[in-house]
């Protein structure tokens, strides 16, 4: 069964890199500037002459940018488990992931509910990424979000009007405090995924700012973060020693034992950068796994590897923030 939800995973990560994909060429066709995450000034400037010319037809960038806003709107709106109560979105999930129709889950379904849920979310978040980027990109629209449109769209959806945008945008005097403080989380979460110029944002570091659970980039530097810290020999590769370095007792011997060998998917005795990269991905079954371990060991009273709809409903807030339910929730706590 765990070759079938690999099998699954991979199909999956096939088609959010399509959209990925799919994306980045539509971003092409509606700026006309080469795939980069940041163009040298002069190949910019060059883009934006070109694009007041006739090389891009008018139609074409209002009809994405009307897509664009609409994307954005249902975004912001609010989550239609939000107009539910909390016993109705559990009895929906309970059906959803009851694949076989026995009235309980087992350990397969829902290890394999929360790896569709989790693939849904990512796959939507990056499809998404590309049209609320276009959306907020007008002021100029050069292919990159700057701190200012994304602060101007969120007063904007507080309600404040153009005027009072344009006069308080940098001071942020007239705001309330809960406003002000919003404000300042998302500039540390955008501080922490712009790269390079820390007042603009490129499109995947846009994604990374939104979405870091289903950002490459993202996924990248934490694995440069975890090389640096137990990589002692720095040749780029973790032995079992080095990887399990941590651990100690029990937690030791299940890290030598089953951890390091999920991850060196080669079995070569050696984890490098490609395997820590794939296995830190929010797609990888082993975070699945660990999902459904987690929901049994708290709701399987009787432990007899199923569970029931009124054992969801026992531990209501257990599942109403799980990845089964609520994936982006989930995943916003944990980044």
């Amino acid at each position: 069964m765990r070759i079938i939800l690999k099998r699954k995973a991979i199909e999956h990560i096939f088609l959010a890199l399509g959209s990925c994909l799919i994306a980045g060429l539509l971003l092409c066709l509606v700026f006309h500037v080469p795939l980069r995450s940041k163009p040298s000034a002069k190949r910019l400037s060059s883009s934006w002459h070109a694009m007041d010319g006739n090389s891009v037809p008018g139609s074409v960038h209002d009809k994405v940018l009307k897509i664009a806003q609409g994307v954005l709107q249902k975004s912001e709106a609010s989550s239609p488990n939000t107009l539910l109560d909390e016993k109705e979105v559990l009895t929906q999930a309970f059906k959803r992931c009851d694949t076989d129709g026995s009235g309980w889950l087992s350990r397969v379904e829902t290890e394999s509910c929360v790896q569709q849920q989790v693939t849904l979310h990512l796959t939507q978040a990056i499809r998404e990424n590309f049209f609320i980027f276009t959306a907020l990109d007008v002021n100029p629209r050069n292919g990159e979000v700057s701190w200012q449109e994304h602060v101007s769209n969120y007063l904007q959806r507080q309600g404040y009007d153009e005027n009072f945008i344009k006069d308080h945008l940098e001071s942020l005097q007239g705001l309330t405090r809960e406003e002000k403080e919003s404000i300042m989380r998302d500039k540390a979460a955008w501080s922490e995924a712009a790269r390079g110029d820390p007042d603009v944002l490129s499109l995947d570091e846009f994604l990374a700012f939104h979405h870091p659970e289903s950002s490459h980039a993202a996924i990248i530097a934490k694995v440069e973060e975890l090389l640096a810290f137990l990589d002692s020999n720095s040749d780029g590769t973790l032995t079992r020693d080095e990887y399990c370095q941590n651990n100690q007792g029990n937690e030791l011997a299940v890290c030598i034992q089953e951890k390091f060998i999920e991850v060196d998917s080669n079995a070569d005795g050696k984890i490098d950068r490609k395997e820590l990269v794939l296995y830190r991905d929010p797609r990888h079954p082993h975070h699945s796994r660990l999902e459904m371990d987690r929901l049994f060991r708290a709701a399987d009273a009787d432990a007899d590897g199923r569970l029931t709809l009124p054992e969801l409903l026992l531990h209501s807030s257990l599942f109403a923030t799980s990845k089964m339910v609520d994936v982006a929730g989930s995943f916003h706590n944990e980044f």
